[in-house]
């Protein structure tokens, strides 16, 4: 992101060859910096961040180790955005239905950068599964949000 910065309109330091130091007919300077930022560095300085669909579902398709080795996996998952920050920060819930694995309205945080979407909920049974953190990035493909996680792929779109 590139930006301006003005500083303000400035006075010339020494008279110029008409004399017009201090004279209202001198010509004002604005002394101009240019401001580069990038994705982070915006969420840092608090600019609101791209407002996320309220509601995204999706699936996990892949391969999971089982106990009888490689097993294939398909299942859908959602979240629900209760809350976005300008700062990126989310709050909301996660549905789940993985092998072995599940969430139902489990709470969930997560952030959003413009570029990566990271959400956190936990998982039960809690003794097997704890807390899970899914990283997802816009790439403009087929989906708003995709990741590729070993040997399984998920994504979200809006619901």
């Amino acid at each position: 992101m590139i930006g301006h910065l003005a500083a303000g309109a400035v006075r010339a330091a020494v008279a110029d060859a008409d004399g017009h130091v201090g004279d209202t007919d001198a010509a004002a300077v604005v002394v101009v910096a240019e401001l580069a930022l990038d994705r982070h560095e915006v969420g840092a300085v608090g600019l609101p961040q791209e407002k996320l669909p309220a509601e995204l579902q999706g699936r996990w398709v892949g391969t999971a180790k089982g106990s009888v080795g490689q097993m294939p996996i398909d299942f859908a998952w959602s979240i629900k955005i209760t809350k976005q920050n300008p700062d990126g920060s989310l709050e909301g819930t996660m549905n789940y239905a993985g092998p072995g694995c599940s969430a139902n309205n489990a709470p969930m945080t997560g952030t959003f950068d413009g570029t990566e979407l990271a959400v956190k909920a936990t998982l039960e049974p809690q003794a097997r599964c704890r807390t899970q953190t899914f990283r997802l990035k816009k790439t403009g493909g087929k989906h708003l949000f995709e990741a590729k996680q070993r040997n399984r792929e998920g994504y979200l779109d809006p619901n």
